[in-house]
């Protein structure tokens, strides 16, 4: 995997654009944060990378073949009737032909997300009977045992109480120290500290682009 490249990339719902011409790239082993307010297209460029939304038009150049995408905690339902380890296990399937259970090593790597996470303890609970931070360490679970060289996350430190944001803030780091590809959107520039590049998103188009050494106030 090397540098994924977005080029006049524009989304739409609707008829309503979303994204329009955006020019952005992401070097691999970097961590890079999309920043913006609600609606300003963080959430559709993440989308178009993970290939769950359909371009207008332009074109993204160098993504792999796997990609692990969480999503927003808000966007997965309460009540689904799953528990915590089965959530986790989730993450395996793009891995296995359909007929295929799960193998040993597979085990072992759902066991170890669960651990690394800090919720091994809750692995047979259903997932709606969680707290929102520990619901988001079940999904950001998920995403890690896919083991996919590029990680997408969708607010990953939004509305999550002190410890689960500084757990999962140490296993990002520690999936960028490893080489993987990590892109972030939030609406919060204080959680864009450890990025390697910054990309404000307003209305759909790039506002502005940083790196790190460059300031984004």
């Amino acid at each position: 995997m090397g540098e994924i490249r977005v080029k006049d990339l524009s989304c739409a719902y609707r008829n309503v654009t979303a994204l329009k011409n955006i020019n952005a790239s992401f070097p691999q082993g970097s961590l890079t944060a999309l920043i913006g307010s609600n609606g300003s297209g963080k959430s559709t460029l993440l989308g178009a990378l993970a290939g769950t939304i359909t371009p207008v038009s332009g074109s993204i150049s160098g993504l792999p073949k796997e990609i692990a995408f969480v999503p927003q905690r808000s966007h997965v339902p309460e009540n689904l009737p799953i528990s915590v380890w089965h959530t986790v296990s989730m993450g395996r399937w793009l891995s296995r032909r359909p007929w295929q259970r799960l193998s040993a090593s597979d085990r072992n790597i759902i066991n170890s997300e669960l651990e690394r996470l800090g919720i091994s303890d809750l692995a047979s609970r259903p997932l709606g009977e969680l707290s929102g931070g520990q619901r988001q360490r079940a999904l950001i679970a998920q995403g890690l045992a896919q083991q996919a060289p590029l990680l997408l996350f969708d607010e990953p430190l939004s509305a999550i109480d002190a410890d689960a944001t500084l757990l999962i803030a140490k296993v990002i780091a520690e999936e960028k120290a490893a080489g993987k590809t990590i892109i972030i959107a939030t609406h919060d520039v204080a959680q864009t500290r450890d990025a390697d590049r910054t990309i404000t998103l307003e209305r759909g188009e790039i506002k502005c682009q940083h790196k790190a050494s460059e300031s984004i106030m």
